[in-house]
């Protein structure tokens, strides 16, 4: 079966979660690359405007699935949110 297909039927069968993303309390890292197939990035957009407390990550470079080269991205931005917001210094 085409994978890609069976998550694209499964994101649309889900419904709509933006109500219960208004009422998180939590601070967020959204993290989305702008090469993603299955979810534009366009739609981080929107959750950026939605979730409170939250920050974007655009990566030029990145798709849907993660790859071992964007490690060195993805980390310091991880480390760097977690630190701003009181977390331990790693």
């Amino acid at each position: 079966p085409n994978r890609e297909k069976l998550h694209r039927k499964a994101i649309v069968q889900s419904g709509s979660r933006l109500k219960e993303l208004r009422k998180m309390q939590v601070p967020t890292l959204l993290i989305h690359g702008q090469q993603d197939p299955l979810i534009h990035w366009r739609h981080s957009l929107k959750l950026s405007r939605i979730i409170p407390d939250n920050e974007l990550v655009l990566l030029k470079h990145m798709g849907h699935n993660r790859r071992l080269e964007d490690v060195g991205v993805v980390c310091p931005k991880i480390i760097h949110f977690i630190s701003s917001r009181g977390g331990a210094s790693l």
